[in-house]
This record gives structure tokens, C-alpha cells and sequence, in this order.
């Protein structure tokens, strides 16, 4: 078993079938990205910016208020960003939640509840599949 690490997932990260439109406040500015996977937990974000322009500055241990764009309607949340990684024009970044809204009908909770039972629905079937090839 692995030893403990500090920002270690505690529950499977799952790529959404359609990235998120995403918009979030930072440094004077609200700037864009897209949020590509999601776990009960947390999220990913991405962002890809053009020549003239300058990536945010997010941290880890930042915490930032997002707003998302999903086919549920708009949804507010904040999260801690828990790491960060850098590659020239892009940037990719993981947030754990700390304020998400507590209404079963918020369009970040369904959306996050949808994904999760897809990818298990998924899985189940890709597990049948296995153990039918498997017996035969």
C-alpha cells in the first residue's frame, strides 16, 4: 500500500463526456477555463491560453469561487486547489470542494451524480463483458 500523501484522491476521479464551460475570479480579473473530469470530491480544470495573453495566477492552496456551465444551468462552488501544472501556454489544475450547494437540485450536483453513475454503469457492463469472455 501506498504511504499517505498529503493531496492523495480519495475517490476515482471520472472525465466528463462534455467539458464544462467554466468562469472564475482572479488577480482583478475573471478569466475562463473548462472543467474536464469530476469526482464526488473535486474537479479538474484546463485552460489553453492565446499568444497575447497570460495564464492566471492559481496556486495550490488557493481557494477560488467557480462558476459552471452545465446542460442542468449555471452552478456556483468553491474549491481549494490542491495542485497545479504548468506547460507553456496551458495549464491544468485539480480543486478539492468546500462549498458546493446542498440542494439535490443543483445543476453541479447533478451533473457530478450523472457522471459518477454513468461511469459505473459502464464499468459494470465492461466488468460483465470480462467475466463472459472469461468463462467461455
Amino acid at each position: 500500500m501506498a504511504p499517505f500523501q498529503k493531496n492523495r484522491r480519495t475517490v476515482k476521479r471520472v472525465p466528463l463526456r462534455k467539458a464544462l464551460e467554466t468562469s472564475f475570479y482572479n488577480g482583478g480579473h475573471f478569466h475562463y477555463a473548462t472543467m474536464v473530469d469530476i469526482s464526488a470530491n473535486g474537479a479538474r480544470f484546463s485552460i489553453c491560453m492565446g499568444l497575447q495573453e497570460k495564464l492566471p495566477s492559481v496556486a495550490e492552496g488557493r481557494m477560488m469561487e467557480y462558476y459552471v456551465t452545465t446542460s442542468q444551468g449555471r452552478s456556483k462552488c468553491r474549491g481549494l486547489v490542491q495542485w497545479v501544472h504548468r506547460d507553456g501556454r496551458y495549464m491544468n489544475w485539480g480543486i478539492t470542494f468546500r462549498e458546493l450547494s446542498p440542494y439535490a437540485e443543483d445543476a453541479l450536483r447533478k451533473e457530478i451524480a450523472l457522471t459518477c453513475l454513468l461511469q459505473d454503469i459502464e464499468q459494470r457492463m465492461q466488468d460483465e463483458a470480462n467475466r463472459v469472455r472469461s468463462a467461455d
